[in-house]
C-alpha cells in the first residue's frame, strides 16, 4: 500500500469510497433520504474540484491524500485550514482533518491509521500547529480518534431533516 497526493483523475474512486463508507457508517444514524441528497455524481464533482484546487492553486493549503494498492483507492483523507463558523476569527495555524473514509472492505487493516498519520504530517509540514476534526455522534470511529490522542474540546448540535444531530470536535497537537 502507498499513500500519495490525489489528483483529479482519482475523483471517481474517491467519491465511490466516500459514498460507500458514509452509507455504511451512518445508515443507523441518518434517515435514508439524507443519502439521496448526496449522490455519487455530486460527490465526484466535489472531489474533482477539490483535487484540482489542491494541485493547481499554490498556497491554497488544502490536500487530499489517498491510500492505494495495485491501482485501487482504499481510502482517503482531506485536510486544510480549520473551517470556523461564519463570523468567528480563527488563527491561520489551526488545521482540520475534514474527512477520512475507507472502503468498507478495507477496515481494520491499518489503512486508516496510515492515512491519519500522513494527514498529521502534511498539516504540520504546511505550517499548521494543531488539527481538529468533527465526528458525528454514533460514528464508531470516535474511539479511533481518542486512541490517536484526540482530546474532546467542543460539542454542538445541528439540524438535519428535523432531527438534532450531535457532533464532537477532537483536537490534536501537531508538535510531536
Amino acid at each position: 500500500m502507498s499513500i500519495r497526493a490525489a489528483t483529479p483523475d482519482d475523483a471517481a474512486a474517491i467519491a465511490r469510497v466516500h459514498v460507500d463508507s458514509w452509507a455504511a457508517t451512518y445508515a443507523a444514524v441518518f434517515p435514508p433520504k439524507v443519502f439521496d441528497e448526496y449522490p455519487l455524481s455530486a460527490r465526484e464533482r466535489t472531489w474533482q474540484r477539490t483535487t484540482h484546487a489542491a494541485r493547481t492553486r499554490p498556497g491554497h493549503r488544502i490536500e487530499v491524500l489517498v491510500a492505494e494498492r495495485a491501482g485501487e483507492i482504499l481510502g482517503f483523507v482531506s485536510l486544510g485550514p480549520f473551517r470556523a463558523p461564519a463570523g468567528v476569527a480563527v488563527e491561520a495555524t489551526r488545521g482540520e482533518l475534514n474527512a477520512i473514509y475507507l472502503a468498507p472492505a478495507h477496515l481494520r487493516q491499518g489503512i486508516g491509521s496510515a492515512l491519519f498519520v500522513a494527514g498529521r504530517h502534511w498539516l504540520r509540514s504546511a505550517g499548521f500547529s494543531d488539527m481538529r476534526l468533527w465526528v458525528i455522534e454514533g460514528n464508531p470511529a470516535a474511539h479511533f480518534y481518542r486512541a490517536h490522542g484526540g482530546v474532546l474540546v467542543e460539542e454542538k448540535d445541528f439540524e438535519l431533516h428535523g432531527s438534532s444531530v450531535a457532533e464532537q470536535c477532537f483536537l490534536f497537537m501537531l508538535d510531536d
